[in-house]
């Protein structure tokens, strides 16, 4: 909730004065066909409840780093999203959504702080060998042959795109999306 965001953020800001970077990444898991005629009981889809409510975390999580931030004039924010926002996959629609919803958020809040000095942009990951792909044994085996450099990503290729929107070679960025994804998405 934001109370807890902004004591956290508070914490950080405190122990770390001269930290700069944000990395924020929100997400949900849930595999539903939208158009299943019936949920099993005690289950609902609300897709735009979903996506709003993780939307709306990463929100609360950078609004409680601005006033750190705008103190310094300075300062890298990056979003982690999917490159699902971008194409959308069948029965993942609240994940796509709520990603999408971030990559709108990181664009309107780029354009609103860059006169600050401060740069925001996503990190859109392709599929990464992760825990979450490897107990999903169907769409691992059926998608690796979809990826035109043949092999997963690894969680370091995502960490050094976040680096480097987080480094000073990235100073020219500004709401951008950066899809480091095996080429599944051109």
């Amino acid at each position: 909730n934001r109370v807890n965001g902004v004591a956290a953020v508070t914490v950080v800001a405190t122990k770390l004065a001269n930290a700069n970077t944000i990395a924020v990444s929100q997400g949900i898991r849930q595999a539903m066909a939208t158009l299943q005629p019936s949920l099993p009981q005690g289950m609902h889809l609300d897709v735009i409840s979903d996506a709003a409510k993780y939307t709306q975390q990463s929100f609360n999580t950078i609004q409680a780093t601005l006033p750190h931030l705008i103190r310094q004039r300075s300062g890298k924010i990056v979003t982690v999203t999917s490159e699902l926002a971008l194409v959308g996959r069948a029965g993942l629609a609240a994940y796509a959504a709520s990603k999408a919803g971030v990559i709108g958020l990181t664009k309107s809040l780029a354009r609103e702080l860059a006169p600050l000095g401060i740069n925001v942009n996503a990190v859109a990951p392709g599929p990464t060998d992760t825990e979450m792909l490897r107990s999903n044994p169907a769409f691992r085996d059926e998608n690796k042959a979809n990826i035109p450099l043949g092999r997963w990503g690894h969680p370091r290729d995502i960490a050094l795109t976040v680096l480097f929107l987080a480094s000073a070679d990235s100073d020219y960025y500004a709401g951008q999306v950066l899809s480091p994804n095996g080429g599944v998405v051109m």
